[in-house]
């Protein structure tokens, strides 16, 4: 998990300096996660490789957002502001997200 963090949140800071800054690295990587997501939906599963994709793709759409709505080079909401709008939005993910019907497969190590 600590690998997948932290490529996502190099691969957002790289991609928003490497020229698409952040307007635009936030929709590209943003459409991207929703990609994977729609993906791993499609084939019905959630396997391990697009688990893995779905972290990292969230990750690096998260960083690029947030960095967009607290930046001053952004919105510039503030830290407390565009904290409180990714917080509620993962909220309304949980809170009003698809649930899983049946049991859960834990994987044995």
């Amino acid at each position: 998990m600590l690998t997948a963090g932290t490529l996502g949140t190099a691969s957002g800071d790289f991609t928003t300096g490497a020229g698409l800054g952040l307007f635009y690295g936030s929709a590209v990587l943003s459409v991207m996660f929703v990609g994977v997501l729609a993906i791993a939906w499609y084939l019905g599963d959630m396997m391990k490789p697009w688990y893995w994709a779905s972290i990292v793709g969230a990750q690096t759409g998260g960083t690029t957002l947030g960095d967009m709505l607290a930046s001053r080079h952004g919105l510039d909401l503030g830290l407390s502001f565009s904290t409180l709008v990714t917080g509620s939005m993962l909220a309304a993910v949980i809170l009003f997200g698809p649930r899983r019907r049946g049991p859960v497969a834990v994987p044995v190590l």
